[in-house]
């Protein structure tokens, strides 16, 4: 049944009134609610003339949800049956001790869009506003503190950064569910002390459907946040303070992207302390990023060969005691391997993550024909020996973001990509193997002590090699030279869940899993490449809509037009015994719950109670379609725009209502380094999602492409 009270905000000689409405609901065995609706209060409405100048424009605003300057002062009385002249009023902050910034500034920012004017010329009522606040529903400390808004990324019923954690950085704070029969003032003391976040409702007139009260908003909200929250995301004990290395603390700051936001929110919400070891004069050794870590120590990262010892070194030097340690750097994790091994630290072996880094290696583990060469001239005589037919694949056995890999037809192509390898970045050594022409995946897999807790598969859509063409559009704007480069294995779209038949999953999953667990990488998070050999799909044309043309069709998986006799087969490409990159792992934390970032600190401290617990989905899987739209460098200069990604959103918000994440990594004047040098490298990315189909998906991935406005000179 709801209950009612009265709230009243003041800041400098102003001041409004709320009436506000509240019930609680205990939902699930995981969480409970509390539901509220607020409403600006006659008295209030009737003081002013023009609701828009004296209340909504003057109201003080926050420079972030979690600001701790609170201007707006807090009463609440609580009954609303007396007039507003005579009503007893109690100042919020006699009992402010203990309350979560963020929610009084939630809270705060609800009572100002229930001043918000109304949309007629009358100036009549205005809107509610409504916020759900969430509650566990037993004691507990939660498994991960900003477990709350990492769960509720695009949730379709609340706007951006209105889904937020009530104690992030506090993974000690014990949270209690709601007592029985509460009053007004219990009310909000609980909200602002044990709520573990909560949802300010986007407003009534942003629905199309005619929705005209919050009544059913909150019903729906039942159903999605059981899908959301249906895990044990609770612990009896608080976590313990765990001190972990990381070696390369990251290569990019957050103004230029990169993965180190992740890295360092996640520790922070697990009570992780993090020691930081990479060169002198990192981004992270100065003192704006002072807080994310516990220490740096400088070190000289290269050559791999002698890292061991130079970690070793440091941290004795250093006086610190660590846990374990963890690099997410292919090129780091032997020494890495090896310097815990020697420090006597929980770590898959060494010669497990030699195989796992050196294509060779890993293609002669799977039992295949691999021939490793180092020049043209060793390349040209496994050919001729009849051991390897054209087409076939070269790489690089040390190499990374798909540089230097080729699919080859001839001699001359042969020669062409083995000498105009990168050797500086990837070394002198090469592997030859066959090419698979099925279906290509990103699998990620995430184990604890060899038992499989999640995995998710995503379609790796065919690359310029795999087409042996080069679109129109980019035929108008690339030498020939660049067109060349262009026909290589570049990642340009990957889209999740996965479109393969159930049956061919299941073989990539049991394949894979068993090659992992063969090599000895029984825990942590594995980002795998693969292929499905003898595929019963392919990739064909699926729309006939007038907008797509025969020059610029949409593709997708579609049943193969010449059946195949064998059964399909998992064709293993590579092991990064990691984390995917930042586009991906930002697609699969908001289509299934799931980050890998957290996941990969605790698989390194073999924290396998909180490692279960982060490896739950969503109850009901992917909420919607996502793909992951790589907008990649075509030619070399100078870059001359600005965000490319803020410019698509402004010109087209009907676009940029289905991007969930993107980011733009140059900046105007920054010196663009061309695929002609042999280097990969992306102008921005889009992470677009559709809650509608994967061919509605497919065609806004499209369309995003097409506006993105580049400009290099």
């Amino acid at each position: 049944m709801a209950q009612s009270g009265r709230v009243k905000a003041c800041w400098g000689t102003a001041e409004a009134y709320y009436e506000f409405q509240w019930r609680a609901l205990s939902a699930t065995e995981w969480w409970q609610s509390v539901d509220v609706i607020f409403t600006l209060a006659a008295e209030s409405k009737a003081k002013k003339t023009i609701i828009s100048e004296d209340i909504w424009h003057q109201w003080p605003e926050t420079s972030d949800i979690g600001d701790t300057e609170k201007p707006v002062s807090l009463w609440y009385a609580a009954s609303s049956d007396s007039a507003l002249s005579v009503t007893p009023w109690t100042s919020l902050g006699t009992r402010e001790q203990g309350f979560s910034p963020r929610a009084l500034a939630l809270f705060q920012r609800a009572l100002k869009a229930a001043a918000r004017p109304a949309t007629t010329e009358t100036v009549a009522d205005g809107e509610n506003a409504a916020i759900r606040f969430v509650f566990p529903a037993k004691s507990g400390y939660a498994v991960r503190a900003d477990i709350f808004s990492l769960r509720m990324v695009d949730l379709e019923i609340v706007d951006a950064a209105s889904a937020v954690s009530f104690h992030p950085t506090e993974p000690e704070k014990l949270l209690h569910p709601l007592a029985v029969d509460l009053n007004t003032e219990d009310i909000l003391h609980a909200i602002f002390t044990n709520g573990v976040g909560g949802l300010l409702l986007r407003p009534l007139s942003s629905y199309n459907d005619n929705i005209t009260d919050y009544e059913s908003i909150f019903k729906s909200l039942d159903i999605k946040l059981t899908n959301r929250l249906s895990f044990p995301w609770l612990t009896h004990s608080p976590p313990p303070l765990q001190t972990l290395a990381i070696i390369e603390g990251g290569r990019s700051s957050p103004s230029h992207g990169g993965t180190a936001r992740s890295i360092y929110t996640a520790a922070r919400a697990l009570n992780i302390s993090m020691i930081v070891l990479d060169v002198a004069g990192h981004w992270l050794e100065g003192p704006e990023y002072a807080h994310w870590r516990k220490d740096f120590l400088p070190i000289q990262l290269e050559p791999p060969s002698l890292l061991r010892d130079r970690i070793l070194d440091a941290l004795s030097s250093s006086g610190h005691k660590v846990e374990a340690l963890v690099t997410f750097c292919d090129s780091y994790q032997v020494p890495v391997a090896q310097a815990a091994e020697k420090l006597g630290l929980q770590t898959a072996s060494a010669e497990a993550f030699e195989i796992a880094t050196d294509k060779y290696r890993t293609g002669v583990f799977e039992g295949r024909p691999a021939f490793l060469v180092r020049s043209v001239e060793e390349a040209f005589e496994v050919v001729q020996r009849g051991e390897l037919e054209y087409q076939f694949i070269v790489k690089p056995c040390k190499g990374f973001l798909s540089e230097g890999v080729f699919k080859i037809r001839s001699p001359d192509e042969l020669a062409s990509a083995i000498r105009g390898a990168n050797l500086d970045r990837h070394g002198a050594e090469f592997v030859l193997e066959a090419y698979c022409d099925g279906p290509e995946v990103d699998i990620n897999f995430v184990l604890s002590d060899g038992e499989l807790l999640f995995y998710e598969v995503s379609d790796d859509f065919p690359k310029t090699a795999d087409a042996n063409h080069v679109g129109s559009e980019q035929e108008e704007e690339c030498s020939q030279q660049q067109q060349l480069q262009l026909t290589s294995f570049v990642e340009l779209g990957n889209v999740l869940p996965s479109n393969l038949p159930p049956a061919e999953i299941e073989v990539l999953r049991e394949s894979l899993h068993r090659s992992l667990v063969r090599l000895g990488l029984k825990t942590g998070i594995f980002h795998l490449e693969a292929r499905v050999q003898n595929s019963s799909v392919e990739y064909g044309v699926i729309s006939s809509s007038s907008s797509d043309t025969a020059a610029n069709p949409i593709i997708d998986l579609i049943p193969r037009s010449t059946p195949v006799n064998e059964k399909p087969s998992s064709w293993l490409i590579e092991i990064n015994p990691r984390p995917p990159g930042i586009q991906e792992t930002a697609a699969v934390e908001s289509t299934y719950g799931i980050d890998y970032w957290g996941i990969g600190l605790l698989s390194a401290l073999r924290d396998h109670a909180r490692l279960r617990s982060l490896s739950h989905p969503f109850l009901q899987g992917p909420h919607y379609w996502s793909e992951m739209v790589f907008i990649p460098v075509t030619r070399g200069g100078i870059f001359n725009a600005d965000d490319v990604c803020a410019d698509l959103i402004e010109r087209r918000p009907d676009l940029g209502k289905h991007v969930s994440r993107s980011f733009c990594f140059l900046k105007r004047g920054d010196i663009v380094v061309g695929p002609e040098e042999g280097i990969t490298g992306w102008v921005a990315y889009f992470v677009v999602f559709s809650r509608v189909s994967r061919a509605e998906l497919l065609r806004l991935s499209r369309e995003i492409r097409a506006e993105v406005r580049i400009r290099v000179v």
